[in-house]
């Protein structure tokens, strides 16, 4: 797997190659004709970006890669992590957002992450990136595009394939509440709620409730606790 570090600094690229080194392949490019040269030559599994670069402060330049490098997934790092930073950044289509400064362990973590699929962001940013990401789908009329498995693409996230308590369970997901919560507010063991949101990350696609959440905001006229299943509004 080829994990491709793009920064201005030699500094931020010398502290990721040092947290990385081992069995990764990896490269290193300093600006945006060098990386999309790379990009396109060598098709790295992760691009590890840094926004606060000045070649690399942009996210349209985000939404450039993911849609002329698909099976790239980009992790987006910068100094000033925020929910609205993080929002803007999965809608352009990056799988992972955090602090620049985060450490050696949760890089080689967060690469893994997203190399297998999944979505990194910190925890602290989940409940508001979900709600960023209702209002820029309000305001954006559904201008993000779901990242769906092809078999779901005409259908309104594969929402049809759940059950009545499994919708409950999503929309809690959707809210940002953990499974305790969800547990005592549905009134069934937490143990049952593992168990009907394994079987749903299986029938909808995803890999896990951060993209679970994610992808449900993103429907068009989500809304607050409200989402399609079955065709129809819930709230």
């Amino acid at each position: 797997m080829m994990v491709l570090l793009s920064s201005q600094s030699a500094i931020c690229c010398g502290r990721w190659r040092k947290a990385l080194k081992g069995q990764l392949v990896l490269h290193e490019v300093s600006d945006k004709h060098a990386l999309v040269g790379t990009l396109r030559e060598f098709k790295p599994t992760v691009l590890v970006l840094d926004c606060d670069s000045k070649r690399f402060a942009n996210l349209a330049l985000v939404s450039e890669i993911t849609q002329n490098s698909p099976l790239t997934r980009v992790i987006v790092l910068t100094n000033r992590a925020s929910a609205s930073g993080a929002a803007a950044a999965i809608a352009a289509g990056a799988k992972g957002y955090y602090s620049k400064g985060l450490s050696g362990s949760l890089l080689k973590k967060a690469v893994r992450v997203v190399a297998n699929g999944e979505l990194w962001v910190s925890r602290k940013h989940i409940s508001a990136l979900i709600e960023e990401l209702i209002k820029l789908n309000n305001y954006q009329q559904s201008s993000v595009q779901l990242d769906l498995p092809p078999e779901c693409e005409k259908t309104s996230f594969c929402t049809n394939e759940l059950t009545q308590r499994q919708s409950e369970i999503v929309r809690l997901v959707a809210t940002g509440m953990p499974n305790k919560l969800i547990s005592d507010a549905l009134h069934i063991s937490e143990r049952t709620v593992k168990a009907h949101l394994t079987e749903i990350f299986r029938r909808l696609g995803v890999t896990g409730r951060t993209e679970l959440a994610v992808n449900v905001c993103k429907l068009p006229n989500s809304m607050p606790c409200r989402f399609r299943v079955l065709g129809s509004a819930v709230g």
